[in-house]
């Protein structure tokens, strides 16, 4: 059975519940079985989430209550389509909300910039941005990051 790993980010809810948020180890064995399963005779992975980074460099969200974000799990919006039209938002924001800078594996700050998997993966950026404020930090929670290795 081909699985999809969403990785849970310390906001809303979990904010009041650390032990949702799974630890490294935990994070690395649903990553391998998955790649395993999913990826077998692959030596690449896309880490913490299901999507690459040509998904997320791609693709909009528009959240239910009208804003505009880069990602699904990210609910920082760059625009409301109840203030302005959507073509209009994509147009002032659309660097932002597809990533554009970090195409350029040289504005990924930390691992996540070097990392084998980059011509596929640049981490998480909910996480990154959950866990540091800056959507352009690496994932802290990858498994593949080897400061991780070390906790």
């Amino acid at each position: 059975m081909r699985t999809c790993l969403t990785q849970m980010c310390r906001t809303g809810l979990a904010l009041d519940h650390p032990e949702w948020i799974p630890s490294i180890p935990e994070i690395r064995s649903a990553c391998e079985k998955r790649d395993e399963v999913n990826y077998s005779g692959y030596e690449l992975s896309i880490s913490t989430m299901d999507t690459s980074k040509f998904y997320c460099g791609g693709i909009i969200c528009v959240t239910i209550d009208g804003d505009v974000t880069p990602c699904s799990v990210i609910r920082k919006g760059f625009g409301n389509i109840h203030d302005l039209p959507l073509e209009n938002i994509i147009e002032q924001y659309r660097d932002e909300l597809l990533f554009a800078r970090l195409h350029d594996p040289a504005n990924i700050k930390g691992n996540c910039g070097s990392c084998e998997n980059n011509s596929m993966c640049w981490g998480c950026r909910a996480m990154a941005y959950y866990e540091t404020g800056d959507m352009l930090a690496s994932d802290p929670l990858c498994w593949n990051n080897p400061v991780n290795n070390l906790r």
